[in-house]
């Protein structure tokens, strides 16, 4: 009987030690990737002759989490579809915001929300933005 107990308290002490690695793991994911990515403010300037690499080149020197906008960067095909212009990177943007505002071209970061996209998609339809309903979820 004595065995049995041991047997369970060792279940629970590995359980309790995957749900800490599990959260630890996940935070460190969502700091990479909702945390701050930029220090300071800076202007970055993309011209229509820059390739990839170059834009890589431009934008790592002014912001951290370098992993985690690879990652994102691939998954919105950044490479093939980012925007030339200048762009203003503000402190405490994160990586989501940055790699949306390369594939978008928005000069000016913008939180997309879904009463953005709502209003946005009523504009894109030719409605003029002054007699756009509201929406209500």
């Amino acid at each position: 009987m004595n065995e049995e107990n041991d047997g369970e308290k060792r279940l629970l002490v590995v359980f309790i030690a995957a749900v800490a690695v599990g959260a630890t793991v996940a935070l460190v994911f969502i700091f990479q990737f909702f945390g701050d990515a930029v220090r300071e403010r800076s202007d970055l300037y993309i011209s229509a002759r820059t390739d990839y690499p170059g834009l890589l080149d431009s934008l790592r020197p002014r912001t951290d989490h370098h992993w985690a906008f690879d990652r994102y960067a691939g998954r919105l095909e950044l490479e093939r579809s980012f925007k030339p212009g200048h762009y203003v990177l503000e402190p405490g943007m994160n990586v989501v915001e940055i790699a949306r505002m390369l594939k978008l071209g928005m000069q000016t970061p913008v939180r997309v929300t879904l009463n953005y996209a709502r209003t946005r998609a009523f504009s894109l339809r030719g409605w003029p933005a002054s007699s756009m309903p509201i929406l209500r979820s």
